[in-house]
């Protein structure tokens, strides 16, 4: 498990993701994916870059530090 290290030298480790897991299916407008599973989908680049602003945005709240360290791994995928 990538981390495990830092959790045993006790640090807090939080995993982050792009959009589509059951802790990021909140819309601003909509329900439900099955409304409009087209326009509930709808975002690019631009909006998963101001996803991982508002994570460590949250990881650092959370940590009550104001500072951190934002380590990032691909596993071999490709995002559209």
């Amino acid at each position: 498990m990538p981390g495990r290290q830092f959790i045993e030298d006790g640090h807090d480790v939080y995993y982050g993701n792009n959009r589509g897991y059951e802790y990021s299916t909140g819309h601003t407008e909509m329900a439900s994916p099955a409304e409009d599973p087209a326009k509930y989908w709808a975002y690019g680049w631009a909006e998963m870059g101001l996803d991982a602003v508002a994570n460590t945005k949250a990881m650092n709240e959370n940590a009550g530090t104001g500072k951190g360290w934002f380590i990032a791994f691909s596993q071999g995928t490709f995002t559209i």
